[in-house]
């Protein structure tokens, strides 16, 4: 739990730490949630953005969000969600590497100074869907996965270039909702689960 709480404090800007201090609530015991820890929602897949129309990108973006949820302010016990960080790539074949970023270029700035949400030009397995089927397992089904990286220093040009490890995602579908169940380990420098 205190590694979630370090997350939000190291994604928050100085200014708004002036301001206020979030700070993790309580999670109902209704939610089955055991002791000492707190739940990090993932999400990964294709993702739009409005500006994709002006900048005349035809393909989506992929993109990768962690979140916690059950976070209030000092005084009050009116939970919300805080998003930690996010990623975004254009979609497509291996090739269109540098087209990829670019095509993310424009909507992450706009969610980073603009919207208050950490977004970073990220890289994605696979990169030209929204998952990839891993494996079928007896008594589960089929296994999925999406893979997220941050492109610190992207090389599209003549190589691999230097990228941290963000969300390694696995799930199946749940038999009796029929949602995704998504199994998630996040690595990256806030350490978050």
């Amino acid at each position: 739990m205190d590694d979630v709480q370090k997350a939000i404090d190291e994604t928050t800007d100085p200014l708004s730490v002036l301001f206020c201090q979030l700070r993790l609530l309580p999670v109902s015991a209704e939610y089955g949630i055991a002791k000492g820890y707190h739940p990090v929602l993932v999400a990964s897949g294709y993702m739009a953005d409005i500006r994709q129309t002006f900048l005349q990108l035809d393909r989506p973006l992929l993109g990768s969000s962690t979140i916690v949820p059950f976070v209030g302010i000092p005084g009050s016990d009116t939970p919300f969600n805080r998003p930690i960080t996010s990623y975004l790539a254009g979609s497509g074949k291996d090739g269109d590497r540098f087209w990829a970023y670019l095509a993310a270029l424009v909507p992450s700035a706009v969610a980073s100074f603009l919207g208050g949400i950490p977004t970073k030009i990220g890289s994605f397995i696979p990169e030209d869907a929204a998952y990839k089927l891993d494996a079928i397992l007896a008594g589960i089904g089929p296994l999925y996965s999406m893979n997220s990286k941050w492109a610190t220093f992207a090389n599209p040009v003549s190589g691999p270039g230097i990228y941290k490890e963000a969300v390694d995602m696995h799930f199946h579908r749940h038999q009796y909702l029929d949602i995704p169940w998504g199994f998630s380990r996040k690595r990256s420098i806030n350490h978050i689960c």
